[in-house]
């Protein structure tokens, strides 16, 4: 079957975001030995795009950082205003030692042998016994370690008007009916209630499916992975997508979800919050908790959100940490491993600058070792560089954060079911074919859940107008299926 003209553009219901892929030819850098001596080095560059302290202490973080340690610290402020540019930039440059990176772009640097292979060092590492392993496992390449996980990258939770659900007199949902239920009791407080919003059906950002999880519940409909089969599927044409169209189906027909859906960002729905319209979402657990709260008290001083458990069948799921990686260019990558990556997480000295900052700068303990955030000029330094309620060490954080965001974050690490790989593969057979089966598949779903097309009609015409697209990832995916992390259901 000849592939169809499918425009590239931002169609209806879902949002795009470009995706690498893996050049397997390549078999990566070879691996290098870490020496046994590693001297101290004189001077580390780093490129961090997170954080708080860049506007209001950098200069009083290094010093810190230099009374500390002995090593000066250059830190590198993006010149871009994208940061995927920047970090590119930084790394084929080759002047910056440490860089952080998304993990959508890792593959594409190691292939380019832009990355110093730090296999060796982390199997030496005094912090293997700090860190829990499938954070180091989300991020192997070929058995092979190229990046250090930053910190904990929580996903998406759902967050109900706990006041409303108080007022129709109900529980916490635990099922779908239950749900529904809590759903209808929102729509019925008036025209002008969106029941439950979202922007778009489907997301290139993965999974997909996060923004409506508890109608997706099951399904995914990204690509996946069979480990009793041992290949990759599409699981956009798996039963359980079929179930979760009809969910969605009739959910919207009965004005339970935002019928602005298809013309949403996020930006919508947020002011549809703050107008006091929105019964549910999904939104990252964590401060949106406490954003949330926020919004919704401009107009209604008693709104008030809650982060809730997954229901029967649904799944919480963390995304791949943000990646610290050095160059492969750098003069002494052991050193710099030691000095900067261990250093900044070894759960106490180190951790607690890179997470809180300088004391009496931008924090202050008192007489019981407990710490208060401290104003620097006009604002204050919510976290330095690391936000340490999403440590992956044992560090134990002096400053009591707002008891929602902690809320939310126990809700979500208590129903994690896993790591959701988003490190894509950089190959051009990928790269050509999944942004038109993206576009198939969100066409599909505005024809169904939104439109009159049955679902039965509806997965026909995906498999008639995807197959050329996917027969070539699932070829290539397969033929190279130990490469990379693998998401499975």
């Amino acid at each position: 079957m000849k592939k169809e003209n499918v425009a590239i553009a931002l169609c209806s219901g879902i949002t795009i975001f470009s995706s690498l892929c893996l050049n397997t030819a390549r078999l990566w850098n070879e691996p290098v030995d870490v020496k046994e001596e590693i001297n101290k080095p004189e001077k580390i560059t780093a490129c961090i795009n997170r954080g708080y302290i860049y506007d209001l202490a950098l200069n009083d973080f290094c010093d810190e950082y230099y009374k500390n340690t002995g090593v000066r610290l250059e830190v590198k402020r993006n010149e871009y205003g994208n940061y995927t540019a920047f970090e590119k930039s930084m790394l084929e440059d080759g002047d910056t030692d440490v860089v952080q990176i998304d993990p959508e772009h890792y593959t594409e640097y190691a292939n380019k042998g832009l990355l110093w292979d730090m296999t060796d060092a982390w199997e030496k590492s005094p912090l293997r016994d700090k860190i829990d392993k499938k954070y180091i496992d989300a991020l192997s390449i070929n058995g092979r370690l190229y990046g250090f996980p930053m910190e904990k990258y929580p996903g998406t939770v759902t967050y109900l008007r706990k006041d409303w659900l108080d007022e129709a007199g109900l529980d916490i949902p635990a099922s779908y009916d239950e749900f529904l239920d809590v759903l209808r009791a929102f729509k019925a407080r008036g025209e002008d209630i969106v029941p439950y919003t979202a922007a778009g059906l489907l997301w290139t950002e993965q999974p997909c499916s996060m923004y409506l999880s508890k109608f997706y519940q099951d399904a995914d409909p990204g690509i996946l992975y069979d480990e009793e089969k041992g290949e990759y599927y599409d699981g956009f044409t798996t039963p359980e997508m079929y179930a979760a169209i009809q969910r969605l189906k009739y959910a919207y027909a009965e004005g339970l979800i935002d019928h602005d859906i298809l013309d949403n960002h996020n930006s919508t729905c947020y002011e549809k919050v703050e107008a006091g319209q929105v019964g549910a979402l999904n939104c990252w657990a964590g401060y949106w908790n406490e954003r949330l709260d926020d919004m919704v008290k401009k107009t209604d001083p008693t709104g008030e959100f809650i982060a809730i458990p997954p229901i029967d069948g649904e799944k919480y799921m963390e995304h791949t940490p943000y990646i610290l990686v050095i160059s492969s260019k750098a003069s002494d990558p052991e050193a710099i491993f030691k000095y900067f990556i261990e250093y900044s997480h070894d759960g106490g000295e180190g951790e607690m600058l890179f997470s809180r900052g300088v004391e009496n700068v931008t924090y202050e303990l008192n007489e019981k070792g407990e710490a208060n955030i401290m104003p620097v000029g006009d604002s204050y330094c919510r976290y330095a560089f690391y936000d340490p309620l999403k440590t992956i060490t044992d560090f134990d954080d002096p400053v009591k954060s707002d008891d929602k965001e902690h809320d939310s974050l126990d809700v979500f690490y208590a129903n994690s079911s896993g790591i959701y790989s988003t490190i894509y593969n950089d190959s051009e057979i990928y790269n050509e074919n999944i942004m038109y089966l993206m576009i198939i598949k969100a066409e599909i779903l505005e024809k169904t859940v939104c439109g009159d097309m049955s679902v039965d009609d509806g997965m026909k015409e995906y498999r008639e107008r995807s197959e050329p697209y996917i027969s070539e990832i699932l070829d290539y995916l397969n033929e190279y299926k130990n490469v990379l992390p693998k998401n499975t259901l």
